[in-house]
């Protein structure tokens, strides 16, 4: 009887142990932050947020890419909901154990990065120039590589530079303004111009590399 016992209060315990980590894991995410940290390389927008949420981050070095840089403006959001807008993107899931946040890149993206453009295909540099309906040069417009997280941002005079194949499909997006798609060919840039989309209300969009809060109303 007490061997039965010893048992049941260990079970017990065990029971307690885990309901108690995954109730610290909830807090930590509910926990509300604000941020404004433009072009920050990954590593230090979670340095920072390790900072201000009390909490720290343990991933492997092939889970974040060193010079990833991002875009991350959060007013007084919920910490799970930030991280989930940043890493969602990039393919990369999150858990919390203990105080400390567990990064992991997704299976599928892993298959991907096996099977896909990182097989030893040999890129080629893609510039060209977004700009909105007005002329304008557009800034900070997320240009991906579709199927893949493969993707950078526009300049402030709207210029990027992407290394693509000829066949690959680019995918041009931003607050405010429709997706567009261009083709990569050979021995061309690619110019594109972005059409403002309608918007009601003030909201976060999380575009490749980073998180941006607009203001938008009705046009």
């Amino acid at each position: 009887m007490r061997v039965t016992l010893l048992q049941f209060f260990l079970l017990v315990s065990c029971i307690s142990y885990t309901f108690a980590g995954a109730a610290d894991g909830q807090e930590i995410l509910d926990k509300k932050v604000s941020l404004n940290l433009p072009s920050k390389e990954i590593r230090t927008i979670l340095k920072a947020i390790a900072s201000t949420a009390g909490t720290g981050f343990t991933y492997s070095n092939d889970v974040l890419q060193n010079r990833q840089k991002i875009t991350v403006i959060a007013n007084d959001e919920r910490l799970g909901d930030v991280l989930q807008k940043i890493f969602t993107p990039l393919h990369i899931s999150f858990e919390v154990i203990g105080h400390q946040i567990v990064l992991k890149k997704d299976k599928d993206a892993l298959a991907q990065s096996l099977n896909g453009h990182t097989s030893g295909e040999a890129f080629r540099p893609v510039t060209g120039t977004v700009i909105g309906p007005d002329g304008v040069p557009l800034t900070g417009v997320s240009v991906t590589v579709a199927g893949t997280n493969h993707g950078t941002t526009t300049d402030a005079l709207g210029h990027f530079t992407i290394e693509a194949n000829p066949g690959d499909v680019l995918v041009f997006s931003s607050i405010g303004f429709g997706i567009a798609k261009a083709t990569v060919k050979a021995g061309s840039d690619i110019n594109i111009t972005l059409q403002k989309t309608e918007n009601s209300m003030s909201e976060i969009v999380v575009t490749a590399l980073g998180i941006k809060r607009e203001a938008k109303s009705l046009g």
